[in-house]
Parts: C-alpha cells; structure tokens; sequence
C-alpha cells in the first residue's frame, strides 16, 4: 500500500482510505462522575464502567446517527466504559460483535492518575509545546498518535470498502483524528474536544502540494496580499459597528489596514468562474443552519493576517461547516482551521502588539449568531476586498 509522509517518528499514511471511518466516545463513566482521571489498564479494564446516564447517552447518540447500521464493523478500546459503549451500539446496530484492541486504550496519564480531571489541562497545556510530552509520566501524543495510526494501517490491509467504528476515549480520539488531517499531534487541542458519546467522522486530509520547484504552496506569513476569494461569517449590529471602530482605530493607529470583522470559513479558494462561484456558495449555505459562535481570548501571532485577533471556541458546527466548504469548493487546506475574529493586520513587533492589546476595550461578550455566509473577492491587500454576495443558511 503506497504511504505518504512521516507525522512522527515511525507513523506514515496511507495515500487514501480503503474504509470510512467513524469515532465514538464512550459515554459518562463513574470515573467521570467522581471527577478523577482514570487511565491505568489495570483498573480501567475491570472498573469504572458507564454510568446510568452514560448509558443512556451512548443509546441516543446511536439511535440519532443515520449512517451505521448492521455492517458497521466496530474496534473498542478494552476499557470497561468504551467495552459497554461499544455493546450498546453493537446491539442497537445489530452488528457482528466487537472487537477489542488495546491501541484504543485511554492515553496513560502517568503521576496525574487517579487525580483530579482539572489537571488534563496541565498536560495539554504541555502537549501545545511538545509533541513528545512526558511530563509526570504521561504517554505523549506522538507515542499515542503512532499506536492508533498503526490500528488504522492495520485495517486498512484486513478491511476494504467497510464502514468501520473506533470506540475509544477523549484525547485518544482527538490526537487520532489530528494525525489523519497531517498535522502535529502537539495540536490536537485546536479540534473540539470529543463530547461524551459523540460520533464523528474521521478524515485523512489533503496531503500537502508542491509548486513546480518543489517549495511547499504554504502562504507566507509575513505576506500582506492574499488571491482568489474568500467565505466569511459576519457580526451583526451593533457588535458589527464597535469591532469595525475598533479595527479603524488600530489600523490607523499602528498603520495597518482596514478591513470588515469577519471569521473566516475558507480562506483562498482559486480564481474561477465568479458565478460559479456564487452558486456553490449558495448551494453551501443551503446546507448549513444557523449556530452561535463566540470569540474570546484576544491573542496575538508574528503574521500578518494572524498579527491580532480574538480566537473564537472550539466549535463543532464550524469545524463541519468548514469540512463541507472545503469539499464544496475543492479546495485542499494544509492548516489546522482556527476560527478567529481578526482586529488587527499588519507586520508590528510583539511590544507594539502588547500595546495594543492593553488598550483594547472589547464587549465583555462577543457571542453572535451566524446566519448568513459571505462571498469575498479577496484579490491583492485588505483594503481592495470586494463583496461579491451574501447568502442565508437553510435557505
């Protein structure tokens, strides 16, 4: 089976997947309830099964799911709460039986065992710097995310054509589908974390291109001017009209640009036909209802368009809504999509980013409903942005 390139060390993807391919998390153990991390083999295989409401959880997720059925073929983790989750669905399915494999076992959490759950957020506050992290004992996501590639490579040789469901557990599954999209496992924590008994699809991502002499077409960071068009997701109201003062102000300010506060649903989608164009996205918004997006933490990074900015919550239906965008429009994205509302753009050392950031006065709630998907014609700098059309989700 022809591969493509290492994610770390010893872990290659297939080119593309024989199998589809769908996670699911097992649903509220004891262990949850209780409020303690629980990742040692030799408790979590024997105790600390779901709990009445998990149970209840795993029933509806499956029972709202329309696409497993009979001749899903489902791996579990052994853990007692996925082993029960993965039952429940296989009886609800109808399916064969389930199999256990121990690459889906929970991510060993080492020294932080058996203690509070408040301390995950030591750990992945760890794994952003570190792909390798083993502070306190813990597996780290590297040696997490090789053990579920190898599962996955492993079925794609003993599967063909087959629907197939991973049950497993929260950071396993998160590093996991990092892994499939080619990105580092030290990034896991820009996907939404998986809920307690959500399903969802995992993808492989599109492998990244070369030009004709053979540099990667990854944008500049430092570069001002952008091609091709753009879909965006706008404030209204009044929230549109102070963000919009606060952009004119620091690009007049730090002399930067000009531009309308958007979050960015697909960014460079090559010139082509522009009423074709239109008619893709209207046919997107079509498929998309009206959710609720909140930006928060103001954050600042040394690239133009990334100079200052609020980063918005995980958010599953974004991250949908960007997958069906991607496939809408063919376009092939080799970074990790991070919502953001953007502030300010413009090449400025970090001093004058600080500066910015310790005058800023931004509504204590920036929550607003999305209804509506924008067209750009994004040719050139920010300021030459053009509106090609808006068009109302659902409809």
């Amino acid at each position: 089976m022809a591969r493509s390139q290492h994610l770390s060390r010893g872990v290659e993807l297939p080119k593309k997947l024989r199998n589809r391919y769908f996670a699911l998390r097992h649903g509220e153990s004891k262990a949850n309830v209780a409020g303690v991390i629980l990742s040692n083999p030799k408790d979590g295989v024997v105790s600390f099964g779901l709990s009445r409401r998990g149970k209840k959880q795993v029933r509806d997720s499956v029972s709202q799911n329309d696409v497993l059925d009979s001749n899903v073929v489902i791996y579990s983790s052994d853990f007692l709460r996925a082993r029960e989750t993965a039952e429940i669905a296989k009886n609800l399915l109808d399916a064969r039986k389930v199999n256990l494999h121990k690459n889906l076992r929970e991510r060993y959490f080492g020294g932080f065992d058996e203690t509070d759950l408040k301390n995950l957020k030591v750990v992945w506050r760890n794994d952003k710097i570190n792909a390798d992290n083993k502070h306190n004992g813990v597996e780290s996501p590297n040696e997490v995310l090789r053990r579920t590639i190898r599962l996955i490579n492993g079925l794609e040789k003993k599967h063909k054509n087959k629907t197939i469901l991973l049950v497993s557990h929260g950071d396993v599954l998160q590093i996991l589908q990092t892994g499939l999209r080619r990105k580092s496992a030290s990034e896991h924590g820009k996907i939404p974390y998986p809920k307690l008994a959500e399903i969802r699809e995992l993808k492989l991502g599109p492998r990244r291109r070369r030009n004709l002499k053979g540099g990667s077409t990854m944008f500049d960071p430092k570069e001002s001017r952008t091609v091709g068009y753009h879909l965006f997701f706008l404030p209204e109201g009044e929230l549109f009209d102070g963000l919009q003062s606060t952009i004119n102000a620091l690009a007049d300010k730090y002399g930067g640009a000009k531009f309308e506060p958007h979050l960015t649903l697909l960014a460079r989608i090559p010139k082509a036909d522009e009423a074709e164009l239109i008619a893709k996205a209207q046919q997107l918004a079509t498929t998309m209802s009206p959710f609720e997006v909140k930006p928060k933490e103001v954050r600042a990074e040394d690239a133009y368009f990334r100079a200052l900015y609020c980063e918005a919550e995980p958010n599953p239906t974004m991250e949908e809504y960007h997958q069906k965008a991607l496939e809408a429009f063919g376009v092939q994205d080799v970074n990790v999509y991070m919502p953001r509302l953007s502030l300010y753009y413009g090449n400025v050392p970090q001093s004058t980013k600080d500066e910015m950031i310790a005058s800023l006065q931004l509504p204590a709630s920036m929550k607003f409903l999305v209804d509506k998907v924008y067209l750009y014609r994004t040719e050139g700098e920010a300021q030459d942005w053009v509106r090609v059309g808006e068009y109302p989700l659902g409809k």
